[in-house]
This record gives C-alpha cells, structure tokens and sequence, in this order.
C-alpha cells in the first residue's frame, strides 16, 4: 500500500493535470513575432482581422472553460455540455482527465475564469482557421478536497495560471478549443 504522503501528492497532480486543462506538458514554443495571416487566402476568411479572432476564441474558450471546470465540483461530467465548445480530441482527454480526478476520491469546490487574453497567431486558409491565444486562468476559487473533507490544494499552486489553447473552425464552422496546455513562456497573467 502506497503512504498517504505519497498518494497526496498524485492526487494533487491530477487535479493540477485538471486545472491545467489537458494534461499536457507545458508549452515552451516562443510567440512568433507576426501576427500575419497565411500567405494563402480564403475566398471567405472567417476573420477580418486579429482581433476579430481574438474576440471569437476568447469566447469559446472562456465558456469551454468555465462550463469544464463547473462540473467539477459535481463530480459528474456532462459531455454534452462542454461538447459545442470542443473537438473530440480535447473531449476524449477531457474525460480522461475528469476521470482520474474522480478515481482518486476528491473532488473540487469553486470554478476558474478566463481574466484575460491575446493571440499569438491566426492561420486562415481555403476552409480552415486556427487561432492560437494566450489566456489568464483565475484557478483563486478552485479547491482540491480529498475523501476526509480536507483542503490538499497545494500552497504553492499560482492562482493566476498562464495557457495557450488552439482552436479550429473546419469548412466555416464555429470554432472550437482543440488543445489547451499551460504556457511556460512569460507569464500572460
């Protein structure tokens, strides 16, 4: 049997996993220092502009995430909720991640918020768009409570996380989060 020491801090990683929102390593790409559009274009493109983009992702994000992480506290994932905000990649590790969270007998009380945003870039061409933006995540209110009650959130978790998220709209649908990983560039908080 594994010490209780030891099974705290798995437990931890796995509600960070969580809140980190997919479990990925951190991601260190740098910016890109344009914003520029694909050389090739659309008949159609979905955005005129940065931030135009910057305003669509930001939303989809912000409703993925706050939806996301509301369920938490519940300990029941409603995949259909989440699922107009997200392709099937992020939805299968979303309920991955919901999963071991749950395995490890605790659950979280509170949510996050998206408290601030910027693109790092838009590629559009003939029927697809990606959007790739940072985002602020306030996790202030989001707590880890194990099986006994207890409060085992880590005292050193930021409460102000930095992501990048890429979302992709295919043959003029809406956009939707496709990855969602901690940013460990500058913070963008």
């Amino acid at each position: 049997m594994i010490p209780r020491k030891l099974r705290i801090p798995a437990t931890v990683l796995v509600a960070l996993a969580a809140l980190a929102t997919c479990g990925c390593t951190p991601s260190d790409a740098s910016p890109p220092t344009s914003h520029a559009a694909s050389p090739t274009p659309m008949s159609t493109p979905m955005f005129a502009s940065d931030d135009e983009a910057l305003k669509a992702a930001t939303e989809v994000y912000r409703k993925l995430i706050t939806t996301e992480f509301g369920m938490y506290p519940s300990g029941a994932l409603d995949r259909a909720k989440i699922e107009p905000f997200a392709t099937d990649a992020y939805l299968a590790e979303s309920a991955s991640r919901f999963k071991a969270f749950v395995d490890r007998g605790v659950h979280a009380t509170g949510g996050v918020k998206v408290t601030k945003s910027s693109i790092q870039s838009l590629r559009q061409s003939a029927g697809s768009t990606e959007v790739v933006i940072y985002a602020c995540i306030d996790a202030s209110a989001f707590r880890v409570i194990d099986a006994a009650g207890a409060d085992i959130t880590p005292g050193t978790r930021a409460d102000l996380l930095s992501n990048v998220a890429t979302l992709r709209g295919v043959g003029g649908a809406s956009l939707k989060v496709e990855k969602s990983e901690l940013w460990s560039g500058q913070s963008v908080c």
